[in-house]
């Protein structure tokens, strides 16, 4: 089965070319800004940007600071 990755759709970056790359090494991506399909995901993947403030912003205006925090810190999700 193909590794399930998220890539955190927050408004900035091009998010399809890190899709198409992911797809090259049989990974199964996911572009998406819902803390539910993000949970779903073996991998998660917060692409680059240039201006970190502004992502900082529109991860918040999101509200998925708090999911992705739980995400990464919490122990169940990272032995999964």
């Amino acid at each position: 089965m193909p590794c399930r990755i998220a890539i955190v759709d927050f408004g900035m970056g091009n998010l399809n070319s890190v899709k198409r790359k992911l797809t090259k090494f049989n990974c199964e991506p996911i572009i998406s800004s819902h803390s539910a399909d993000i949970a779903k995901a073996d991998k998660i993947i917060l692409p680059g940007v240039g201006h970190f403030q502004n992502a900082v912003e529109n991860l918040k205006k999101l509200k998925l600071i708090d999911a992705l925090n739980e995400m990464v810190v919490n122990p169940a999700y990272i032995h999964r």
